[in-house]
């Protein structure tokens, strides 16, 4: 019996495919199927994948016209053979121990869920390289209301993601759970539908996968669609609080996915990719905060905001009706870690080049 069917969605990614894959091939624990859907990448990534086939009979190779990375994975999914799944990206990659330790830990608690810590890093196109290391508490739940009563923990690590859980392949079947057609949020959605009703979650404190993050990556882009995919997410997330009867209990996380939203959709006004005149951007967010939920979310959040300056400012800005101002300081944020990081770039490359020289010396 294959124990885990692991799945990685292919788009466009043949300069970091085979660091992924040989990640995955190499781990510690062997007993898993390896499941690549190439999703009508137009790069050499759909040929790498069908090398690592002829290579290793593990690994199965799906292609299928472009459809987003949502549907790739229920293609996945619905192949899978694994009493476990578990999703990986394609430009990241794991620690060669992660399936060892989760299914250890999958096993011995019966669990319908394993969540773990993961390391953050960062890669600009200089070269510069940051890395931040997340990691869980050792915890098991064993009751829907416990889960429930602790959901602050778990939304705190990194609950839109799916690549630092592992996920018990019966109980999404069970519950009928696949990827939505939303592009912008499908994994958080997914995640949403599978916290609904979970009794047995066990985390796990190791930091077992590496998201790496680069500049000019899908997330640094121009989504036309993404506010109204972030406003679905929000009031998903609020009707599964309700159903919970924690709708009180959790509000200051509803009013943190409403508010995130419209700060995502600001960004999103502020990238490059859009070219739309200024004023057509405060309209946009006029638009968005004539929204009674929008409104009221903004408000209560601005009153409980006391440790972040900036994210106070900003929100009773918002809440004021000064979006043009509000937009400035978006931008300067924004500006700012550009700067900031190009400093580091440069710092790094002069140490560099004083060990370089030390050593020619």
């Amino acid at each position: 019996m294959v124990m885990v069917s692991v799945i990685v969605p292919v788009y466009n990614v043949e300069k970091e495919l085979a660091r992924c894959l040989d990640s995955i091939l190499h781990q510690s624990y062997q007993n898993f199927e390896c499941i690549l859907v190439n999703d009508g990448s137009t790069d050499r990534a759909g040929k790498i994948c069908d090398r690592y086939k002829e290579l290793d009979d593990r690994v199965t190779v799906i292609h299928q016209q472009n459809s987003g990375s949502g549907y790739a994975r229920n293609t996945g999914i619905k192949r899978a053979k694994g009493k476990y799944v578990y999703f990986a990206d394609a430009d990241d990659y794991l620690e060669l121990e992660l399936l060892e330790k989760v299914v250890e830990a999958a096993e011995q608690t019966a669990a319908e869920l394993v969540i773990f810590g993961y390391f953050d890093d960062w890669e600009s196109r200089q070269g510069h390289q940051e890395v931040r290391i997340i990691t869980a508490t050792n915890t098991f739940v064993s009751s829907k209301e416990a889960f429930r009563s602790t959901f602050e923990d778990y939304y705190f690590l990194a609950y839109r993601n799916l690549w630092n859980k592992f996920y018990l392949r019966s109980y999404l079947s069970e519950h009928h759970i696949l990827f939505t057609d939303q592009r912008v949020g499908e994994d958080a959605r997914f995640n949403l539908m599978v916290f609904k009703h979970l009794e047995r979650v066990k985390t796990i404190p190791y930091p077992l996968y590496h998201y790496v993050y680069r500049d000019g990556s899908a997330v640094n882009h121009y989504h036309e669609e993404r506010f109204q995919d972030e406003l679905n997410l929000a009031r998903h997330f609020r009707l599964v609080m309700e159903s919970w009867q924690k709708e009180a209990v959790y509000e200051y996380l509803i009013d943190q996915e409403y508010t995130d939203a419209v700060r995502a959709e600001m960004k999103n006004l502020i990238l490059c990719g859009n070219a739309l005149p200024k004023i057509k951007k405060i309209k946009k967010i006029d638009w968005m905060m004539q929204l009674p939920e929008m409104q009221a979310a903004v408000k209560r959040r601005a009153g409980r905001e006391k440790s972040n300056l900036y994210a106070r400012i900003l929100l009773l800005l918002l809440s004021g009706g000064f979006y043009r101002q509000a937009l400035r300081i978006m931008k300067w944020q924004l500006f700012m870690r550009l700067r900031i990081t190009v400093a580091h770039t440069l710092i790094e490359k002069k140490i560099v080049k004083a060990q370089t020289e030390r050593g020619v010396r």
